[in-house]
């Protein structure tokens, strides 16, 4: 129908009948399309005879709707909304459904183009007329979940690619309504609350929880794994704290092996199936591997720790109650409390590095039980609580954030589960029985089954924080003596019991055995410790009963059933051991007895040596004092190095030294137990002893009486009238003498001869004699070595480490010679080579740490202590080095020490004036001289002297300039010394040890110098020399530490520098060369210093990167040298370099090699033409301490540019172009000073305003000018 005017006529005409009414053709839809089939009633399409297939054509051209649009698919939108409530079956309800929707996403697609369409999409995503997704079996048998009629539309409503992670809380759209173009568009949310899918995550593990089947595994897995993936995509920083806390209390972590969910705090990672404990703590679930990272944030850890089995044992608490477990439980139990030993053994922490939240987990529920538990007894509570061990803190290893609990719960012998604060722990095995035997107190369960040892065990406990740790039963029950008749009897057992006792080699022997169980189990045995032993025996007070019966006693209570009769006992308060004897002989007693022995006078060690190992020596009184050590030797105790500590313990009853008779003053209040006194001796008023209190008889303060220890079998009463104290210590530190174990700490340096010369106003004792026996003893030792070497190596046989300790000590005699000649009061009894070097030395100290450090532990180079034999360890090289550093330190010391004695004596000076002599050094520098003065004979013609030259006009020294002087210091640079003449040197050969001849005229080396045996230091550079002679530097090379060459007329590099396999510094100046061999350091293996100065050098030599000893690197004025010249990786492996100066250079940037050392502490790299500093300039160097850019065109430095540098406390700026501050500095959390100076920084309120969030700003002291802009 091709006419329009016709077709517009029908499009009005009404032919159609229905319900007697006629209608038009645009009142009807076509059958023929599936969307109208399905979404209208049989009323809205053609009747007959017009829904006849001929009459289509004719319809279709009369108006009938053929096809849908946005009306109609609004309107069929609507429909569905008000069909949703009648009773049409629910199935045909969401086929209507799934059609609408298909067709409106394809209807949008097709006219997407079209600018109405945004109206449609407003319009229709407003409208409800989809039905949720339907919740499938699968899902239904874990939780109904939320579905049903309720209709949702696009807006706001859940996508169905959610549904597995809030099912239980809301509906979701059907899968059918997802298209992944459109859904920004309909406004439909892709990602469901937090609140939501947590509350979804709670419902499905309580009911998992509760009824996990085998057959649903594999379902739960994939449910979990979305659940785990939502939370998995929410950063540490964007979790709210409620939802962190929430979230954690859920068991969320899905075991299938287990078939269980527990929490991710029961869940470790690297946990062993024999370290589980179901369900408390469990090995991490390898399928959900790629979640660990949700786990840890939730708890989780990698490994087992304190804390993980501190919860599993609070957990058994609350779940088995108070009653006595059953053996299952008790199986349980110690398996948690092996792990907890077992990590409370092997964790050292540092309380400085621990940060952790201090909010308390768990709770209140356990502390009011634990408080219900212990408040059966009032006086038991308060008891317990008095008698607790008072550590000092630093023992405490664990902090009590680490672990986070209120209790620490703890398993008794009696198997109950009690918290550890109301539990006591004792390791001796006579009082365990004796306090289990009373039942009123609560035993910690014998923790020996985990193969740990007595002392293991309380050592374990004291890493715990105060309010964690049991009540330690060594020192809060007390073992009282009831019954001793008060008659102490004579015996010759008590006598000789004492003299072993308190003897000087069972004393060693206590400490041997002492500092060897420390070492055996990686500890430091403290010198403190060491002290409080040897005063517990040197004090010990013994005396012989008839009988003798104790009884265990808490805080003064008598704690019934615990009463014994013993063979010996002893009273830890006074340090009185009682014990009884049948006229026996000692030796026969003590083999009898041994045992007994050892248990009571356990705790005069303090815990620090176990008593098998106290019963291999206790036996042995008749032994000599050689045969006893052997005896160690033996057992394989090695001797212990002594630790230089001057022990002011006298032995009760030994003399008090006359020169302190002055300072006694008479004893005016009451002293604790254990403290020491002065009393006067009897057979001579004059004299003066020592005593020990061991008990005080009070009347009132005035009138006391004492019970003294005084050395003999029986204790002395005294009254306090008869008393003294020293006035100085009792001025400077009253605890000095009072050596209670409980009350008080040692301190070296206020022992009896540090107050002496505090009343003496510090007088030295020096002892010239004495110092020179030494020194000759010293000699005698390093020729002894010598021959030792020779014969070594004539058989070919090993023995090296000989040839080392004979070279300690002999160096070891020489440095205390010295020492005895200065003042024989500060010779120690110390093996350490450094410890006897005079304050300032810097001559003897460098060697004595060669020395050491070639040689190592005295105990390694005698004792097969270690893997290999002292005899694989050292090889001839070690012998060798160490042969010549000793003749070194053999030779100093025999100037020092003649020197010191020369002016102790005398203040000769052999030198003429205008030249002055300060000790041995003769000043005659910048004087004009224009020669050598004449000098005499000094006092001592074996005195050697430091010269001072340098700064004259001296054109040559002559042969005979010295003659009357033997040299060890020699200074003469700065003069215009064109010869120096053969034999000029002579008599100095032994003595000479440093050359200063820089900037000079000579061309050479003197041949003097190739003579000088102990040369240390030469510096000859400025000096127009083109060439050094090899062999000069070959003879020197063996004791040459420190060499300075250079000269801009040498052109080639000195080849000598490679025979130089000992030196330390070694400096560069002026070298006329492009470039220095890559190879030219390659035997300098000891250089500690590096200096290359005004070079034309262009590159770094690659040798340097081998130097592993280098400190320090100067590279001043190489005007060529650019951040390209340092090859890449040269630093990498220099662990020990420490300072770098790169001044007056052409670097334009950092070079990259500089963030790789990490132990840079100083950097200079002032004056080059750097003008920015970029944010990966200084990553890294964490350590850097003090940074100079001064001089540098800076004009911008990144805010970024400092974050690494967490350590650095001086940055300095000057002279830069820089305007203004920069805002790097926030980055620097050490720094204490900034230099601004010459800078053009302006200062406005809008540029520094950061500067008043700056929270160091009052700490750092800035020095600068600014232009102040309004």
């Amino acid at each position: 129908m091709r006419d329009i005017r016709i077709k517009e006529k029908l499009k009005e005409a009404k032919f159609i009948s229905q319900y007697n009414e006629k209608k038009k053709a645009s009142s009807f839809f076509s059958k023929k399309n599936q969307l109208f089939q399905e979404m209208c009633d049989e009323s809205e399409f053609p009747t007959t005879p017009f829904d006849e297939p001929i009459w289509h054509e004719l319809l279709e051209e009369a108006g009938m709707k053929t096809k849908k649009s946005k009306e109609i698919l609004i309107d069929f939108a609507k429909r569905i909304t008000k069909i949703s409530g009648t009773k049409m079956c629910y199935k045909q309800k969401t086929m209507k459904s799934k059609i609408l929707v298909e067709e409106i996403f394809n209807f949008i697609k097709k006219e997407h183009i079209s600018t109405n369409i945004r109206g449609f999409i407003s319009e229709i995503r407003t409208i409800a007329f989809i039905f949720p997704q339907e919740i499938g079996d699968e899902f239904t048998s874990i939780h109904a979940g939320i579905s049903g009629d309720t209709l949702m539309r696009f807006q706001g409503s859940l996508s169905a690619n959610r549904f597995h992670i809030v099912w239980t809380v809301e509906p979701t759209l059907p899968t059918y309504a997802m298209d992944d173009e459109l859904m920004n568009r309909l406004h439909v949310e892709l990602r469901p609350s937090e609140e939501s899918v947590l509350k979804h995550t709670e419902n499905v593990c309580a009911s998992l929880s509760l009824s996990l089947k085998d057959n649903q595994n594999v379902f739960v897995e994939s449910i979990m794994e979305e659940i785990y993936k939502y939370f998995n995509t929410i950063s540490q920083s964007e979790f709210e704290v409620g939802l962190l806390r929430k979230l954690s209390s859920i068991p969320l972590v899905h075991v299938k092996k287990h078939k269980t969910f527990v929490r991710a705090e029961n869940i470790v990672k690297n946990a062993t199936s024999e370290r589980e404990i179901v369900p408390y703590l469990i090995q991490a679930p390898e399928e959900y591997a790629p979640f660990y990272k949700l786990f840890r944030l939730l708890g989780m850890t990698d490994t087992p720790t304190i804390k993980t089995y501190a919860k599993v044992l609070l957990y058994f608490y609350k779940d088995f109650g108070k009653g006595r477990l059953h053996i299952e439980q008790i199986e349980q139990v110690e398996k948690a409390i092996k792990g907890l030993v077992q990590m409370l053994q092997t964790t050292m922490v540092d309380e400085s590095q621990i940060d952790v939240d201090e909010s308390q987990t768990e709770s209140d529920e356990s502390q009011t039980e634990s408080d219900e538990s212990w408040n059966d007894s009032d006086e038991r509570q308060t008891e317990s609580d008095e008698s607790r061990i008072d550590f000092d803190e630093s023992q405490t290893d664990i902090d009590e954030k680490q672990i986070d609990i209120d209790d620490l719960i703890l398993m008794t012998t009696d198997y109950r589960l009690v918290p550890s604060s109301e539990i006591f722990l004792e390791t001796r095995d006579d009082e365990r029985q004796r306090i289990m035997k009373n039942g009123t107190l609560n035993l910690l369960a014998d923790l020996t089954i985990f193969s740990l040892s007595k002392s293991q065990i309380e050592e374990i406990f004291m890493k715990l924080p105060k309010k964690l740790r049991p009540f330690f039963a060594n020192t809060s029950i007390y073992e009282e003596v009831i019954s001793t008749d008060e008659l102490f009897l004579n015996s010759d057992i008590a006598d000789k019991l004492k003299d072993y006792l308190t003897s000087d080699h069972f004393l060693k022997g206590i400490l041997r055995l002492a500092k060897y169980n420390a070492s055996s189990r990686n500890r430091q045995m403290e010198e403190n410790s060491l002290l409080d032993i040897e005063s517990n025996l040197k004090t010990i007070q013994i005396c012989t009963v008839k009988q003798l019966q104790t009884i265990l006693t808490l805080n003064t209570r008598r704690l019934n059933e615990t009463e014994v009769s013993k063979r010996c006992s002893l009273d830890k308060k006074k340090n009185i051991l009682y014990f009884t004897s049948f006229d026996v002989e000692a030796v026969k007693w003590l083999s009898l007895y041994d045992m007994e022995l050892a248990s009571a006078i356990e705790p005069l060690w303090n815990g620090n040596i176990e008593k098998d190992q106290i019963l291999k020596i206790l036996s042995k009184i008749d032994l000599s004092p050689l045969e006893f050590s052997k005896r160690l030797d033996d057992i394989g105790i090695p001797p212990m190095e002594e630790t230089g500590i001057i022990s002011f313990v006298p032995l009760p009853g030994s003399l008090v030294p006359k020169d302190l008779a002055e300072y006694l003053v008479p004893l005016e209040s009451i002293v604790p137990l254990k403290s020491f006194v002065i009393y006067s001796d009897w057979e001579n008023a004059q004299r003066y002893k020592y005593g020990v209190v061991l008990d005080v008889i009070l009347s009132d303060e005035q009138n006391a009486e004492y019970i003294l220890n005084v050395g003999s079998s029986s204790p002395s009463n005294m009254h306090m009238s008869e008393l003294f104290m020293i006035k100085e210590i009792s001025e400077i530190n009253s605890e000095t003498f009072h050596l209670n174990d409980d009350e008080c700490s040692h301190r070296n340096d206020l022992t009896l001869n540090a107050v002496m010369r505090f009343r003496m106003n510090q007088q030295l004792n020096p002892q010239p004699d004495e110092g020179r026996r030494w020194l000759q003893q010293a000699k005698y030792d390093l020729e002894v070595a010598k021959l030792t070497k020779k014969n070594i190596d004539k058989e070919l046989s090993k023995g090296y480490n000989w040839i080392c300790i004979i070279c300690q000590q002999a160096a070891e005699k020489a440095i205390k010679g010295a020492m005895y000649t200065i003042n024989a009061d500060e010779v120690q009894r110390v093996h350490s080579l450094t410890a006897h070097i005079p304050e300032g030395d810097t001559e003897l100290l460098p060697i004595a740490c060669q020395l050491e450090n070639t040689i190592g532990s005295i105990e390694k180079m005698r004792y097969p202590i270690y893997r290999a034999l002292p005899a694989d360890l050292y090889e001839k090289e070690d012998a060798l080095e160490a042969l010549q550093v000793t003749e070194q330190i053999i030779n100093e010391q025999i100037i020092i020490q003649i020197s010191w004695s020369l002016f102790v004596l005398c203040n000769g000076c052999p030198a003429p004036p205008p030249c002055t002599c300060r000790s041995i050094v003769i000043f005659c520098a910048n004087l004009n001289l224009t020669s050598v003065p004449h000098f005499s004979n000094p006092v001592d013609n074996d005195l050697a002297w430091d010269l001072e030259l340098r700064d004259n006009e001296i054109r040559q020294i002559r042969y005979r300039d010295f003659k009357n002087l033997k040299l060890r210091k020699l200074f003469i640079s700065n003069n215009k010394i064109n010869v120096i003449e053969n034999g000029a040197l002579t008599g100095s050969e032994g003595s000479l040890l440093v050359i200063d001849s820089s900037n000079n005229k000579l061309t050479s080396i003197p041949s003097d110098v190739g003579r000088l045996k102990h040369l240390t230091d030469l510096d000859i550079h400025d000096n127009p020399m083109e060439n050094i002679n090899e062999d000069i530097i070959g003879n020197i090379s063996g004791s040459l530490l420190s060499f300075s060459l250079g000269h801009e007329i040498m052109t080639s590099w000195p080849q000598c520098v490679e025979r130089l396999t000992h030196l330390t510094s070694l400096s560069i100046f002026s070298l006329n060369i492009p470039k220095i061999p890559d190879d030219a350091f390659n035997n300098c293996r000891h250089l500690n210093i590096l200096e290359i100065i005004s070079t034309n050098i262009s590159s770094i030599p690659t040798s340097i990167g081998k130097l592993l000893n280098l400190q320090h690197v100067n590279l001043y004025n190489n005007l060529i040298l650019a951040e390209d010249s340092f090859p890449l990786h040269i630093f990498r492996d220099l662990q020990n370099l420490s300072s770098i100066s790169i001044v007056n250079c052409s670097l334009r940037s950092l070079p990259l090699t500089f963030s790789e050392i990490s132990s840079l502490s100083f950097l200079d790299i002032e004056n080059n033409p750097i003008s920015e500093i970029k944010t990966e300039d200084l990553i890294n160097v964490t350590k850097l301490e003090r940074l100079f850019l001064s001089g540098n065109p800076i004009r911008s430095i990144s805010d970024d540019a400092f974050m690494d540098l967490e350590s650095l406390e001086s940055l300095i700026l000057d002279s830069t172009n820089l305007t203004t501050v920069p805002k790097a500095v926030l980055n620097l959390p050490s720094l204490k000073g900034l230099s601004l100076q010459n800078n053009g920084i302006m200062c406005t309120c809008r540029t520094l305003k950061w500067m008043n969030d700056w929270p160091r700003l009052a700490k750092v002291l800035i020095v600068g000018t600014v232009v102040i802009l309004e």
